[in-house]
């Protein structure tokens, strides 16, 4: 996939707005929309500040596979928040354990 699906895939799946995402990083609605378009694409450092923002690794958003990765953390996020409390946060609390063992 190209940068703009995945860019707008990663945002969509942490269920951020353009307008909120621009704010978060001090860019214009209108530059979201050309990145998440392909008309334009930012340069490497804005890249990697994107990547950080939403906790992705390094090249994420450049990968070919990196849609369907986002579209399963989607799907999971959705899961999650449809489980009742207790269950949700038995939930979370795994998903952070297993995070931590892998970094």
């Amino acid at each position: 996939m190209t940068f703009g699906k995945n860019l707008k895939a990663a945002r969509n799946a942490a269920k951020i707005s353009r307008n909120e995402f621009a704010k978060h990083i001090k860019r214009s609605v209108h530059t979201i929309k050309s990145w998440e378009l392909d008309r334009h694409r930012p340069d490497d450092m804005t890249i990697g500040k994107i990547e950080d923002f939403f906790y992705l690794e390094r090249g994420y958003l450049s990968s070919p596979t990196a849609l369907s990765h986002a579209k399963l953390i989607g799907s999971l996020s959705c899961a999650i928040n449809k489980l009742p409390n207790p269950k949700r946060q038995h939930a979370i609390a795994l998903i952070e354990n297993i995070t931590h063992l892998i970094n």
